[in-house]
């Protein structure tokens, strides 16, 4: 919208500049400073409705289930967010592949879809099931264990930082802070997970 309006625009330098430095103050973020548990605050506390506090429809929120709407399909991964409810976080799974739900958009399609997605639909109303509820164990370190880092360095295909190491100057180039377990101290959960459902020209696929 500047470049229409001839207003100046920045230099490249000046935008890679910025890109740097915040990429820089990001990476500076202690693990005290990070806020695992933003929904603990009351301002978010204050929006939940009683009704989603109640049981069952708590245990919603803690089950790895498909959400659908008509023809649209999305995975609720809690598996991969357990630091959100203040649980250890282990090496996740590979995530269930639903891109051709998500970018179909079913115009002109006659059809009554929670039969045409039957199983989709079915997986939402097996939200309560044990087999798909996902075990939050409290404790443990809160930086973390070495296999979640080694994970993260190979899916990410970088270091623990956004920065260069010649950009960010620190010393902690590394996979992981010092002292940190080996493995989490609690298995993931065996969840009874869908099948994924790529789109049909999507010829790549998510590896983490």
């Amino acid at each position: 919208m500047g470049r229409l309006v001839g207003a100046p625009q920045p230099a490249r330098d000046q935008q890679e500049g910025k890109l740097l430095r915040w990429r820089a103050r990001l990476d500076r973020v202690s693990v005290e400073q990070f806020r695992w548990t933003p929904y603990d605050s009351p301002e978010m506390q204050a929006l939940i409705q009683e009704w989603m506090r109640a049981q069952p429809e708590v245990h919603t929120w803690r089950s790895a289930v498909p959400v659908v709407c008509f023809n649209f399909v999305h995975m609720h991964h809690i598996d991969r967010v357990i630091r959100q409810y203040g649980g250890e976080q282990p090496v996740p799974r590979l995530p269930v592949d639903v891109t051709r739900y998500m970018a179909s958009t079913g115009r002109g399609d006659d059809v009554w879809w929670p039969q045409r997605l039957s199983m989709w639909y079915e997986g939402w109303q097996r939200r309560r099931s044990p087999e798909v509820l996902v075990t939050v164990h409290g404790g443990g370190d809160p930086r973390g264990h070495q296999q979640y880092y080694e994970w993260f360095a190979r899916v990410a295909r970088r270091g623990r930082f956004l920065s260069r190491a010649a950009d960010l100057a620190d010393p902690r180039w590394t996979l992981g802070p010092a002292g940190i377990p080996v493995a989490a101290a609690h298995p993931r959960d065996d969840l009874a997970m869908p099948d994924d459902a790529p789109a049909p020209r999507l010829r790549f696929r998510y590896k983490f």
